[in-house]
């Protein structure tokens, strides 16, 4: 897999599933409420003309681009996939 432009792969944080069966609205609303507290994310791969960060760096994003962001399933993982742009923070 090859990531092209100024795009960004984040891992997305492990949520613990709930013991309690929940519809897949209730789910998604839960998911949007988790999304708030992700402040440190993870770089997993990074578009071929990205600069300025590299794959292992620590990012934020605002609420905003968090709720845009798109969910890949990547090797069985779920990465959040972002434009370079909508990263405010690298560690």
């Amino acid at each position: 897999m090859k990531l092209k432009g100024k795009r960004v792969l984040l891992n997305r944080p492990v949520i613990e599933k709930s013991p309690i069966e929940m519809t897949p609205e209730v789910k998604e609303s839960i998911d949007r409420d988790n999304m708030k507290k992700w402040t440190h994310l993870e770089v997993f791969q990074i578009g071929e003309s990205v600069e300025g960060i590299k794959v292992g760096d620590m990012v934020y994003l605002p609420k905003g681009a968090l709720e845009r962001s798109d969910v890949i399933d990547v090797a069985g993982e779920l990465k959040l996939m972002v434009s370079d742009f909508d990263i405010a923070i690298v560690w």
